[in-house]
């Protein structure tokens, strides 16, 4: 009978155990962190503002958006226009497949081509032909990722806007319904730069305190099931656009992309770490300052949006985290000296 009691405890322990493991596995890592200081930091911040000059190019801005593009032969290519080039691109003096076309459009500043490729067609000439340098990011094509390449370019014709000498009273009531000369016009384009200032500014000043933040604050570890989450959603992302363009999410990662798989997961897995890490130290500091997301804050975004709670169901947790961000990082910024250049 005791031999048998002792049988059935053994037996009822490592069930217990067993229980104990599975509930542990559920729960995945925690997260463990040391918070450092958060509140009166003085922290040094670069600001913008608003000139003369800026105010001067946002009229022109204004003036010559209204235009339509023209062929351009007097001036070199810049930010904006519309290039037709032909081009060829080596490697070690090679030319590379899919590296030569003809009759390209290009909007300079779109980002459409490898990084640098752009920016190096500024300032030249129609008629043109000349090199540029660039190297291929190690997440693109894997038989180029990594190298210097060399593309032969020739500028077949400039599209874009012409810049008027002056701008006249005339244009202004052209474009605009509330104004019928410069010097007004130009006191509402430093009214809107200045409020887009202000904005930048407030984005510059979070930016800069939350990065001494989480310099002062000690992580260990960040809960698993949170990088999990905000690593599902990246995914579920690319999923959705894979959709849209009617190929796999493999095909969509590597000839959309020009990336493999496994950059593909590296990158997911460094922006889940990197917002999870975020929001885990601002959910830290709310519990010490007893701030929190209530029911109101939450259906005022949804309805700020124009969503129910279904629409936003798959993001209702994301939403949450940055909410409660929200209010952490503006009692932080409140609470700092910021020391401005």
């Amino acid at each position: 009978m005791k031999e048998n009691l002792q049988k059935y405890g053994v037996v009822i322990g490592i069930i217990f155990l067993l229980a104990v493991v599975l509930v542990l596995s559920n729960q995945g890592t925690p997260t463990e962190l040391v918070l450092g200081d958060y509140l009166n930091l003085d922290v040094e911040v670069t600001l913008v503002s608003v000139s003369d000059e800026d105010v001067t190019n946002g009229v022109i801005d204004d003036v010559v958006a209204s235009q339509d593009d023209v062929e351009i032969t007097d001036r070199a290519v810049r930010s904006g226009d519309t290039v037709n080039i032909d081009y060829s691109g080596a490697v070690d003096g090679e030319v590379f497949e899919n590296g030569t076309a003809t009759d390209y459009d290009l909007e300079i500043g779109s980002g459409a081509l490898v990084d640098g490729f752009e920016d190096q067609i500024i300032g030249h000439d129609v008629g043109e032909t000349f090199d540029i340098n660039v190297t291929f990011p190690d997440s693109y094509d894997e038989a180029l990722a990594g190298k210097d390449a060399v593309f032969t370019i020739t500028i077949n014709s400039i599209t874009g806007k012409e810049i008027p000498d002056e701008i006249t009273d005339d244009m202004i009531a052209e474009i605009s319904d509330d104004y019928d000369n410069v010097a007004t016009y130009r006191e509402y384009v430093r009214g809107v730069l200045e409020e887009e200032a202000e904005e930048e500014n407030e984005t510059l000043k979070q930016d800069a305190v939350w990065a001494k933040v989480v310099d002062n604050t000690t992580v260990v570890t960040i809960s698993s099931k949170k990088i999990d989450y905000y690593e599902n959603l990246y995914k579920n992302n690319y999923e959705y656009y894979a959709e849209v363009y009617g190929v796999t999410l493999s095909d969509l990662v590597t000839t959309y992309m020009g990336m493999t798989m496994t950059d593909f997961n590296i990158a997911k897995n460094k922006y889940a770490t990197e917002l999870a890490t975020v929001y885990e130290i601002s959910s830290a500091i709310a519990d010490e300052k007893d701030l929190s997301v209530s029911d109101e804050d939450y259906k005022d975004y949804l309805d700020d949006n124009d969503m129910t709670e279904s629409d936003n169901a798959d993001y209702e947790e994301a939403t949450k985290d940055e909410l409660l961000y929200q209010k952490v990082i503006e009692l932080i910024a409140s609470n700092t000296n910021f020391i401005t250049e």
